[in-house]
Formats: structure tokens, C-alpha cells, sequence
């Protein structure tokens, strides 16, 4: 079975177990019921989503049996995982934040952009930061308005003047 990094574990937040949770992808993996694995001693360990709520940027999650800040002060600063089975069940405009890093960005018109080197998660949505060839970052909205596709090896972006 192969599994992939969907979030990391910041921190604790309150005395219920919540934890501060980073996710690594552009959609909710954190639902209630949704299952999850830590990584421990080489072996994947499985954890139920008991709840979970947004706040200030980040997913609050707890996980069944483990509603208390002493059974979870251990998972701060881990990785969080999502299995095969759940890895394929993305729809076709949904990607993981590092299926979309150092991909080379062009404009429809197969004019050359740059590659992206982060994705950003603003209060207005999330953005592409991509790295000319001058050093220059450009923002480029991850919205359908502004990506025509995301293939393999590129993503293609609508040519908009004044974007870049």
C-alpha cells in the first residue's frame, strides 16, 4: 500500500486533543470519519477523524479515542497521511500541493512563465508563487478562471494581460 502526505501536525490546541493541523493539499481531507495515518517506528498507524473544524488558516482535528491533550501531545510537528484507496479518489481539478511544485507555467499562447515554487494559502484563495528566470515571484490565482490545465510536466494559464 502506498501512502501520501496530505497535512502536517503543527501543534496542541486546547485540552480536548484537538490538534493544529497544515493541510498539504488543496481540498478538505480532514472530515469527520475521514481516515488518516502517522507514521511510527516504519509502520503506518490508522486514526479516525472524530472532529474537526476550520480556524485562522488551519484544520482543528481530533481523532477517535484520543479526545484528551495528553494522548496527543506526541503528534506535534508530524506528518499526516492519506492511503492509495483515498489518494485516487480526487476529482480531476484537485491536486496535491507537491504535484504542483517546480512545474513549469505558460501561458496559453505557449509563452514561458516560470516554475512554481509554492503554493499559498491566502484569505482570498490559494496562489500559485512562481519564479521567473529575472528572480522575479509573480501570483497567479488557482482558480478555473486563471488555469486552463495542469498536465504531467506544465500547468497552462489563461493569458490575461497584465497578470505577469
Amino acid at each position: 500500500m502506498n501512502y501520501y502526505l496530505c497535512g502536517k501536525i503543527q501543534t496542541t490546541h486546547g485540552l480536548k486533543g484537538e490538534l493544529k493541523v497544515k493541510s498539504t493539499s488543496d481540498f478538505n481531507r480532514f472530515a469527520v470519519g475521514s481516515i488518516l495515518y502517522i507514521k511510527q517506528k516504519g509502520e503506518y498507524i490508522k486514526l479516525e477523524v472524530a472532529t474537526t473544524r476550520f480556524h485562522k488558516g488551519c484544520y482543528l482535528v481530533s481523532f477517535k479515542g484520543m479526545q484528551d491533550i495528553n494522548l496527543v501531545e506526541h503528534l506535534k510537528n508530524v506528518d499526516l497521511y492519506v492511503d492509495e484507496e483515498a489518494h485516487t479518489l480526487l476529482d480531476e481539478d484537485e491536486f496535491y500541493y507537491d504535484e504542483l511544485i517546480n512545474k513549469e507555467v505558460y501561458f496559453d499562447n505557449d509563452e514561458y512563465i516560470g516554475v512554481t515554487k509554492s503554493i499559498l494559502e491566502l484569505p482570498q484563495g490559494h496562489y500559485l508563487e512562481v519564479i521567473k528566470d529575472d528572480g522575479k515571484k509573480v501570483l497567479i490565482p488557482f482558480r478555473k478562471e486563471f488555469i486552463k490545465d495542469v498536465f504531467d510536466d506544465a500547468i497552462e494559464v489563461f493569458y490575461l494581460e497584465g497578470l505577469v
